[in-house]
């Protein structure tokens, strides 16, 4: 159980939150990616994997699907970009924790049950979506 107590969100009068237009448009690609690769299981769940048991830092995507291939239900992340970070600090905080994972399958295994991934990226930029397997080049300079 969380050791802190958390507060009700404050929220002013018609003004949205700007977490919620992200959550909003996570929810409609989660559900469109979901539809059309026919997901056996999709979330969107706040911070879906476990932090204080990994011995490494688990990355946190927007959205996580199980889909069904030819080998077996695969996993993919996906992470969702408004393009309101820069592509470096995207690299530093994000694609090191999954480049991380995609070289630890035992790890993989264990706390997600799959010992691979893919990772989609939605972005707002001209290239619009990308996915990537664990055997992906996750460098940071991959993503600048």
């Amino acid at each position: 159980l969380p050791s802190t107590r958390t507060r009700p969100l404050e929220l002013v009068p018609r003004i949205a939150p700007a977490f919620l237009r992200h959550q909003r448009e996570t929810a409609t690609l989660l559900v469109r990616l979901a539809a059309a690769h026919e997901a056996l299981w999709y979330s969107a769940w706040d911070r879906p994997l476990p932090q204080t048991s990994a011995p490494a830092q688990l990355p946190q995507p927007d959205g996580v699907l199980v889909l069904p291939s030819a080998s077996g239900p695969e996993l993919v992340f996906l992470e969702q970009d408004r393009g309101m970070e820069s592509p470096a600090h995207f690299a530093r905080a994000k694609a090191a924790r999954y480049a991380e994972l995609a070289v630890r399958p035992e790890l993989c295994q264990r706390f997600l049950g799959f010992p691979t991934f893919r990772l989609a990226v939605q972005t707002k930029t001209p290239a619009s979506t990308a996915i990537l397997s664990s055997d992906s080049d996750f460098s940071p300079d991959s993503f600048a």
